[in-house]
């Protein structure tokens, strides 16, 4: 199984997106082995814990980690930490957008890619279909 994770850390609940280029892009593809998670920095713990299983059954993951810089983490700063031992041992990529001292501090450690544009663009989203369709 291939899983994206969109992950944002925002200060308001009003504030999350619900429009995503990347999950549109591959139920267009009719892509059966690819599982799409979004989470929160207000995600319940269920949630997490629930992303955090289908992250151990996974073959290649694709994270996407927007902060901003005065939201509280929440729920997904020990998420953001179990990434560690998984570049190790899994295909994984993550892309970062975002001005978060903690949330930067965390991910330096790990190989990733800093995004500048639009976050959920389209060609973004084609970039990490790529990615997900190498295998």
């Amino acid at each position: 199984m291939k899983l994206a994770i969109y992950i944002q850390a925002i200060t308001d609940p009003m504030e999350v997106k619900y429009q995503n280029p990347l999950k549109e892009i591959l139920q267009s593809h009719k892509l059966n082995d690819v599982l799409f998670l979004e989470i929160d920095n207000f995600s319940e713990t269920f949630l997490l814990n629930a992303v955090q299983q289908q992250i151990g059954e996974a073959t290649t993951i694709v994270v996407l980690i927007e902060a901003k810089p005065d939201s509280k983490l929440g729920g997904i700063l020990p998420f953001i930490s179990r990434l560690y031992p998984l570049e190790a041992n899994k295909k994984i990529k993550i892309f970062y957008k975002g001005n978060h001292s903690v949330v930067e501090k965390m991910l330096k450690p790990l190989s990733l890619e800093i995004v500048t544009d639009d976050f959920i663009s389209s060609e973004l989203a084609n970039r990490i279909l790529s990615i997900i369709l190498e295998d």
